[in-house]
């Protein structure tokens, strides 16, 4: 049974913070809540329906990736309904096939997935053989599939 991401692993630590900083970039309002999930659907849920509890107005969701966005999204429509979580905006990081045909299409981070495994197996050979592996930047896009009417 796989687990998923914790707080400790740097890739959750630096989605998060990587949100907030292209979102104060982009002259967006900062972002007024959040919370820690698994990075898993379940946990996503789970933290989307706490934040709806505290009756929170909000109008997008950033998923930390593909399935902390499923979650998002599930616990949106079911808390809300299809119509009302359809007014909300949704962005992930990673992009997944099925989000251009989500209702209302998810934008997303874009990332060279195979890139980032080439890199992780490069730097694991080389602690392996006792040489430093630095750290490494992957550039990104971001797919827009925001709906004029939403903006």
């Amino acid at each position: 049974m796989s687990r998923g991401a914790t707080l400790r692993q740097p890739v959750c630590r630096c989605r998060p913070s990587g949100g907030r900083y292209a979102v104060g970039r982009c002259g967006f309002p900062a972002l007024t809540c959040s919370r820690a999930g698994d990075f898993l659907a379940g946990g996503a849920a789970e933290a989307m329906c706490r934040i709806l509890d505290r009756g929170v107005t909000f109008t997008a969701v950033f998923g930390a990736n593909g399935l902390t966005t499923l979650g998002a999204v599930r616990a949106l429509r079911e808390r809300l309904g299809a119509e009302q979580a359809a007014r909300i905006e949704i962005v992930s990081f990673d992009d997944l096939d099925w989000f251009e045909f989500a209702s209302p299409p998810i934008s997303a981070v874009r990332n060279d997935a195979s890139s980032i495994g080439r890199l992780g197996v490069r730097g694991l050979v080389d602690l392996i053989a006792g040489r430093a592996a630095p750290g490494q930047r992957i550039p990104t896009t971001f797919a827009d599939r925001a709906l004029p009417d939403i903006r």
